[in-house]
């Protein structure tokens, strides 16, 4: 008898062994992971809000892909909602996306967000076909379909803090609306040589939504110790014509020359920037209309009023264009044309001009 209580304990022993072994090699509970909802979408403005449900066993971890998203919470354990916003404006016509990871041990939740667009679509104004100088610089615009009208201006690019709201705000303030016409002109004047600058442009639709604030980088030229240079000197007059005559320096091995009487034409070249008037001579030059003066010599154009307005441009010997024009208005004082000694001091800092709106002007070559 006390032998089969033996073997009765013995039994009972093992299976409570067995059974306590089955305790230390058991899993530990699976853990959860879930996010709700799985897409998100913001306005298109800084500062734009809203919030996901993160639904966990354990402790877990969230990041973004992209740095214009913020998060309220990037770690913690357990269920909570947390806030997703937006660093910045989207100021583009188009919705940008980013996506948010949510990891707790092996498991793995994403969240896709959309930001809206802010700018109006088919809106751009481009500049294009931009001529440098070292006082300032001429281009020509493209525009999108929706542009109903638009502005434009120059910023120095080591200026910090210019948002897309200040730039639209400061163009508005400062420099006058334009309607888009393929033919405008659009010069610019008073910068400093080799300088960084932005060239910024903005349109807006017909329902006054902006469209994309356009930046161009451009760095003028800078104006080297040497550099070709025409002189216009005695300056005389009868009746019927203005007379003149040129020199080169050195440094010149051809050059071009833009000149008028015509008394609205001298007038809008005294107000517009020179670099207008190097972009009309450099469009005649390129269309092959035009070929250049390699010797100092003698003009003369018809006398229309009493002022006369001329402009020289040289090249150097490997064809490259001075970094600025020479340019002067002289008018008759009893008899005799006087230079004027300021006549260029009512410059705008951006003129816009219709090229197909001029008047006629000579840009004289050597088959003249």
């Amino acid at each position: 008898m006390k032998n089969f209580l033996y073997v009765i304990f013995a039994v009972a022993l093992s299976l409570g062994f067995a059974a306590c072994g089955g305790d230390d090699d058991g899993d530990e509970p699976a853990m959860t992971l879930s996010v709700s909802p799985t897409s998100l979408s913001l306005l298109s403005g800084e500062g734009q809000s809203t919030t996901f449900q993160i639904t966990c066993s354990g402790a877990w971890n969230a990041s973004c892909s992209e740095d214009w998203v913020h998060l309220s919470a990037r770690s913690g354990t357990g269920s909570t909602s947390v806030t997703v916003s937006s660093l910045s404006e989207n100021s583009s016509s188009t919705a940008r996306t980013a996506e948010i990871t949510v990891t707790s041990g092996d498991q793995t939740a994403t969240i896709s967000i959309s930001q809206e667009g802010g700018a109006a679509a088919n809106c751009d104004v481009t500049p294009k076909d931009i001529l440098v100088m070292a006082d300032g610089l001429a281009f020509k615009i493209d525009y999108g379909s929706k542009v109903s009208y638009y502005y434009t201006g120059y910023l120095e690019a080591n200026q910090g803090g210019w948002t897309d709201a200040l730039i639209i705000e400061t163009l508005k303030e400062s420099f006058p609306r334009r309607d888009p016409d393929s033919d405008d002109i659009i010069a610019m004047s008073g910068m400093d040589p080799n300088t960084d600058y932005y060239i910024v442009t903005v349109g807006f639709t017909s329902q006054e939504k902006a469209g994309e604030v356009h930046r161009e980088r451009v760095t003028t030229r800078r104006i080297p110790n040497n550099y070709p240079w025409v002189s216009v000197s005695n300056v005389r007059c009868n009746s019927t014509k203005f007379y003149w005559d040129t020199e080169m320096n050195g440094s010149t091995s051809k050059y071009y020359m833009l000149a008028t009487s015509d008394a609205e034409l001298v007038t809008a070249f005294s107000v517009v920037a020179s670099s207008f008037v190097a972009y009309l001579i450099d469009e005649q030059v390129k269309d092959g209309d035009i070929v250049p003066w390699a010797q100092s010599s003698g003009f003369n154009t018809s006398r229309e009023s009493n002022s006369l307005y001329v402009s020289t441009w040289g090249m150097d010997a490997n064809s490259k264009w001075a970094p600025v024009i020479n340019e002067g208005i002289w008018s008759v004082n009893n008899s005799a044309p006087q230079m004027r000694t300021s006549p260029f001091n009512l410059r705008d800092r951006v003129s816009i001009l219709n090229r197909s709106a001029l008047g006629e002007y000579r840009v004289y070559s050597v088959e003249e």
